[in-house]
């Protein structure tokens, strides 16, 4: 019995140091990422587009993706049925106050937020958000392997949860719509936009090229 306790002890002691290690490593993780956002510019770039064309059958827009060093990743053109333009933006606050963004779709006046096209699959690289690629080139230090792949697990993560919606699961995450109202910002044809996020504030805002 007394040998058996022993074990027992032993077990839930190495069970503790476990997760001891686990809740370390998890928050050096963490920790990391909250750095590296903090370090960003006051504002990033991740999408830009351009009103084609509209008419009856709706508004004909490309959207590009872009990365943190302004490089593009990706482009894709939509017909997006309706009048007014919403774009949809997935922001995660994060505990130090900043902010991590994904745009994930558009819709209009005459769609449902939740039918709306999705616009993520346009940075998706195998589950990454290349919009966030090279984030550990913008440190203030040089960072270890170890570092780097840990601050891109976490992006990657969150990025899971912002595509998958998992809202309840995210206390911090919510979804910011910048509209097209014909009646305040028509956004128009031919012109190029920008939608300009800000990481240590957590706005979005479209604004023109």
């Amino acid at each position: 019995m007394k040998k058996f306790l022993v074990i027992a002890v032993g077990a839930v002691l190495i069970l503790c140091v476990l997760l001891s290690i686990f809740h370390s490593c998890t928050g050096k993780k963490v920790a990391a990422l909250e750095d590296q956002i903090a370090y960003l510019e006051k504002t990033m770039v991740p999408l830009r587009f351009k009103i084609l064309s509209k008419d009856d059958s709706g508004i004909k827009v490309v959207v590009s993706t872009y990365d943190l060093d302004g490089e593009k990743v990706g482009s894709k053109e939509y017909t997006v049925p309706g009048n007014e333009l919403h774009v949809d933006t997935r922001v995660i606050k994060l505990s130090n106050g900043e902010h991590l963004f994904f745009p994930y779709g558009l819709y209009s006046d005459s769609m449902a937020m939740k039918d709306a096209f999705p616009i993520y699959d346009i940075y998706d690289k195998d589950g990454y958000p290349a919009i966030y690629s090279n984030l550990e080139g913008h440190s203030k230090e040089d960072l270890d392997k170890d570092s780097v792949i840990a601050i891109y697990t976490e992006v990657k993560d969150y990025f899971t949860l912002a595509k998958d919606s998992m809202t309840e699961s995210m206390k911090n995450m919510h979804g910011v719509a910048v509209h097209d109202l014909q009646s305040l910002a028509d956004f128009k044809i031919g012109f190029v936009y920008q939608l300009l996020c800000h990481p240590h504030s957590g706005g979005v805002e479209i604004v023109r090229e």
